[in-house]
């Protein structure tokens, strides 16, 4: 039992450490500190990648459009299957990823990359733009890498859970963690986020998913013991 609660315990420190790093971020990124690195980092990046790296990319960071129609999906899947209490993170997942991300823009409200110094090629590419509000110009954290993180993250661990084909698990889990991963060079990559940004968007998203997901893991115990001891 000791165990447990330490475990526990250990799971909420490193949440709230990791949502802290991301708080930090914004911190540093309103002293400029790390300005003039991202600005040439980004514009070095921009001006060597070849044009399949950015169409590519453009990809990746476009099938946004198929988050929330995989959450509802999954979410009436996961109902259909009994599966209510995994059903439920899907839909929390898929609630965090788009107004945690929308509030905490408009809190820290730091400013996307100056388009006079990087190329926003995410204005082109991104099939979103019509319907988004003119004043979501903010850009800590990114909301693609908070987004993908916390609603793909939530799908990683349904795969840890439920798929027992060790082969399929290592393939749903290598594509799954591929595409969080690059979605965040994407997002450097198309000019519409720095770097620091992105690393926000992750830090601040597994501040919230683990912790999230560990209360569920935790849950999920407590009642398969006390439906054994029935």
């Amino acid at each position: 039992m000791k165990s447990n609660v330490k475990k526990q315990i250990r799971i909420c420190i490193i949440g709230i450490t990791l949502f802290t790093l991301g708080v930090a971020v914004s911190l540093i990124i309103r002293q400029g500190i790390l300005e003039d690195f991202e600005v040439s980092f980004t514009t070095f990046i921009q001006k060597h990648q070849p044009a399949s790296i950015v169409t590519f990319f453009k990809i990746i960071s476009n099938i946004e459009l198929l988050l929330v129609p995989l959450v509802i999906g999954m979410f009436i899947y996961l109902l259909l299957k009994r599966k209510r209490d995994e059903a439920c993170i899907v839909l929390c997942s898929g609630i965090i990823a788009v107004a945690i991300s929308f509030y905490l823009k408009h809190i820290f409200q730091i400013p996307r990359p100056d388009t006079s110094e990087i190329i926003p090629i995410y204005e082109s590419s991104d099939l979103t733009s019509e319907w988004r509000s003119s004043t979501d110009s903010f850009g800590y954290p990114s909301g693609h890498a908070f987004s993908y993180t916390i609603i793909l993250g939530s799908f990683y661990y349904l795969i840890r859970e439920f798929v027992k084909t060790n082969k399929l698990r290592r393939i749903l889990t290598v594509i799954t963690l591929s595409v969080i991963l690059l979605v965040g060079l994407s997002r450097v990559s198309l000019g519409a986020h720095y770097p620091s940004q992105v690393i926000g968007g992750y830090l601040l998203a597994l501040g919230i998913l683990i912790p999230l997901v560990y209360a569920e893991h935790i849950r999920k115990r407590i009642h398969t013991k006390s439906s054994s001891k029935s």
